[in-house]
């Protein structure tokens, strides 16, 4: 039991991760086509929250294992767009790292919240909620970001799209199609090198400094340990 509870502990994040940030992020895709005029995802049902509507089984195990992942593509018909197609799809695409970043300005909130409840009741709870939230915001964060890499099929290489010559944006919608194998190669990339994840974590510590200072008024950013969470009682 001693060594189920560290395992858990690890991976409780992650777990809320796949129900919370992935169907928001799939969820900010369909919304904002929707508003430039493409309803697929609305009648496809994916304009919802649910997590059972956007998780797909590759992507969930690998923001388990690897701390990376991604969900469901909500579908989109570039045609419906109000506005020129490449620029509907950038906007499109670019909302889902915006709202894993807005989740994450939110998570700093709530873990300095909770951190401030903790000192002032020594409750071992908010000194878990204080972790908790903070490892879910910087998660999102490193999501936002490995996202924005431009690579097909991530969000990034659908945003890069927008500003390249016709040839090259050819190109990239032919890398679609092998967009299964291309995350494939990404993630074995990044285990065998971590080449992805300095990349991505030197944004991430960017980030963590800015949503502390625009969070100034809840004091410094602080979070426990984990061994001294697991210790706790």
């Amino acid at each position: 039991m001693d060594n189920i509870l560290p395992t858990i502990i690890n991976y409780l994040p992650f777990a809320l991760m796949v129900i919370i940030s992935l169907p928001f992020h799939e969820f900010a895709h369909g919304f904002i086509a929707n508003k430039l005029g493409d309803d697929t995802a609305y009648y496809q049902g994916r304009l919802t929250l649910n997590p059972f509507a956007h998780l797909d089984l590759f992507g969930t195990l690998s923001m388990i294992l690897f701390g990376f992942g991604w969900a469901k593509p909500v579908p989109v018909n570039p045609s419906r767009f109000k506005c020129n197609m490449r620029l509907g799809m950038a906007l499109t695409s670019l909302a889902g790292p915006v709202s894993n970043l807005i989740l994450s300005l939110l998570f700093m909130v709530l873990s300095k919240g909770a951190f401030l409840l903790a000192v002032q009741t020594q409750n071992d709870f908010f000194y878990f909620l204080n972790w908790l939230c903070f490892e879910i915001m910087y998660t999102n964060i490193l999501l936002a970001f490995f996202n924005l890499l431009p690579i097909p099929p991530l969000d990034g290489s659908r945003i890069l799209n927008y500003f390249l010559p016709y040839k090259a944006q050819q190109f990239f919608d032919k890398m679609e199609f092998y967009s299964q194998y291309i995350l494939i190669g990404i993630l074995i990339l990044n285990r065998t090198t971590g080449v992805l994840s300095t990349i991505i974590g030197f944004f991430g510590r960017i980030f963590l400094w800015l949503f502390d200072k625009i969070t100034f008024f809840m004091g410094p950013a602080v979070v426990i340990s984990i061994d001294s969470l697991i210790n706790f009682g």
